[in-house]
């Protein structure tokens, strides 16, 4: 019975190393946009902790793939929504996306607001009477 416990108890000490020894490797460190640098550390499950080291078996760069994810969330969080007014985002939705030519005219401009706005109010009077 004692041999079996001394057993268990040495499998979860080598575990615990093990899981050390993959946790200091895997510390994904990068510089912040501060003045001084400044260190992140992420915590990652076992299966991210995996990923990260077949990637790193791959050759990629971990810091590297963290940094482009900060530009690229703060592209999308940030710029944009300092770049983009409402009537920007309206314009380029509708060049993207234009109304089907068989589609029948509106009567008004659907990109002027003062137009959409007054259609609006018409037929709302029109619902009321």
């Amino acid at each position: 019975m004692r041999t079996c416990s001394a057993s268990r108890l040495q499998r979860a000490r080598l575990r615990l190393r093990t899981f050390a020894r993959l946790a200091a490797v895997l510390d994904v460190k990068t510089a912040c946009i501060y003045k001084r640098a400044m260190s992140l550390n992420v915590r990652l499950s076992v299966e991210e902790m995996r990923m990260t080291a077949a990637l790193r078996r791959a050759g990629i760069e971990i810091s590297s793939l963290v940094r482009a994810a900060i530009r690229e969330e703060y592209r999308l969080r940030v710029e944009q929504r300092a770049r983009g007014r409402g009537s920007q985002v309206v314009r380029q939705i509708l060049r993207e996306l234009p109304d089907p030519p068989e589609l029948a005219s509106r009567g008004f401009d659907t990109t002027d607001r003062r137009a959409v706005s007054k259609h609006i109010k018409v037929r709302l009077d029109k619902r009321r009477r």
